[in-house]
């Protein structure tokens, strides 16, 4: 008999019940290796960036950098969208494969940056400005972010911050010789 676990059946030694068929160590080799001979260069410059010299996948022990298989598809796909090798992969798509990715919803959501977060607030906050200035009949809806679901609104009853934009907006009105009801003039 072989090492698997004596409760399973024999094909489940190697892919195990675990979901994870795209992971198998032999897909995962298979996948990379396609991947390494189209973006080679990509490849290279993104790991050298991270110090990491792609070249160590060939040397006993993945070499200075300790670089296998595994931790290499890890930082394939950690790497940020404008990293070499994720755009060069978009590069490649064909305009009938780029329509079918904008059709499909996404599966995961990719991370944001500080400054990502704080644009998107910046956005949401000239929404609110906007909206107490009456350039819209009610508050727009949050900037999406990843992870949430669209649809839910943010609670914004705060009365004391509801009171001081009205405030600023019949300051405003009162400034520029304009009515509250009617802000066009």
């Amino acid at each position: 008999m072989g090492e698997g676990r004596p409760d399973e059946p024999s094909g489940d030694r190697v892919l195990r019940r675990s979901g994870e068929g795209d992971r198998h160590p032999f897909r995962v080799a298979a996948r990379l290796a396609d991947q390494i001979i189209r973006y080679t260069r990509q490849i290279e410059g993104d790991l050298f960036l991270k110090g990491i010299d792609l070249r160590d996948l060939l040397r006993k022990g993945g070499g200075t950098s300790r670089l296998t298989l595994r931790r290499l598809d890890v930082l394939l796909d950690s790497l940020p969208g404008e990293s070499l090798y994720k755009t060069a992969i978009r590069n490649a798509l064909s305009d009938d494969d780029l329509v079918e990715m904008a059709a499909t919803p996404p599966t995961s959501h990719g991370t944001w940056s500080h400054t990502d977060l704080l644009l998107a607030e910046a956005i949401d906050r000239l929404g609110v400005v906007a909206w107490a200035l009456h350039a819209y009949e009610k508050p727009p809806e949050p900037y999406h972010r990843p992870g949430i679901i669209r649809g839910r609104r943010r609670a914004r009853s705060n009365p004391a911050v509801k009171a001081m934009i009205e405030a600023i907006a019949r300051e405003h009105a009162e400034l520029h010789s304009y009515t509250i009801d009617n802000p066009n003039g």
